[in-house]
């Protein structure tokens, strides 16, 4: 009798529910996306195994992001009670997050200069790109298509980069100024391609000497003097 007793009395211990584990695995992930990104978001956590038996939380249920992850990345939520009868539980969950992003709206070749009617804005998942992604299309528009991208595609950080300024071979002019205004300038060939800021090689056409130059302008390299 003592161990039917007993045995009534842990079948009558208060059980965790599964769905509030689940909904607190997505509200938290949820607020803390809505915190960071703009557009629809929406976050689906997996339902723990009906068999799981955690002893019903005495406190609101905390939900975390196991090693301080970027909630982007997120692919499991961390669910733990600090009551009482302290457990934790670990709830995978998927991610997606539309949001109006600049895309392309035709096929864009490596090394093409990209112009406003290249773009258009769509609504995309964003929640597997790792790298940043452009909002308005005035800040691709005059940039270079560092790979192919097809038509459709977000528009990243890395598939763009400033336009070349000077290409290897061409004709620049080389100026060289004095801090009382006087500016002197002379005819060189740039060594190196170059974009508005790079530091680069070009060999003085009346001197043949080699000097290195910061890119102004479009075949404009800036010397010390």
């Amino acid at each position: 009798m003592a161990t039917l007793c007993l045995a009534t009395t842990a079948a009558a211990e208060p059980i965790q529910s599964v769905s509030v584990i689940q909904e607190t695995a997505e509200s938290y992930l949820t607020a803390a996306l809505e915190s960071m990104h703009e557009g629809t978001i929406s976050v689906s956590a997996a339902r723990p195994d009906q068999r799981l038996r955690l002893h019903a939380c005495d406190e609101p249920l905390e939900g975390f992001l196991p090693h301080g992850r970027d909630p982007l990345r997120a692919t499991t939520v961390g669910v733990r009670c600090t009551g009482a009868a302290p457990w934790t539980i670990y709830v995978p969950v998927s991610v997606e997050i539309h949001s109006q992003v600049v895309v392309a709206a035709r096929p864009l070749h490596r090394g093409s200069r990209i112009l406003s009617d290249d773009l258009r804005i769509s609504a995309r998942d964003i929640s597997r790109h790792r790298d940043a992604w452009f909002t308005q299309p005035d800040d691709v528009a005059g940039l270079e298509a560092r790979r192919s991208i097809r038509e459709g595609d977000i528009i990243t950080a890395r598939s763009v980069e400033e336009p070349l300024l000077i290409r290897r071979g061409s004709e620049v002019v080389i100026e060289a100024g004095r801090g009382n205004g006087i500016q002197i300038t002379g005819r060189g060939e740039a060594l190196q391609n170059g974009r508005e800021g790079d530091r680069i090689r070009v060999r003085n056409l009346d001197s043949g000497r080699e000097i290195e130059g910061r890119v102004t302008a479009p075949n404009r390299v800036e010397v010390a003097f």
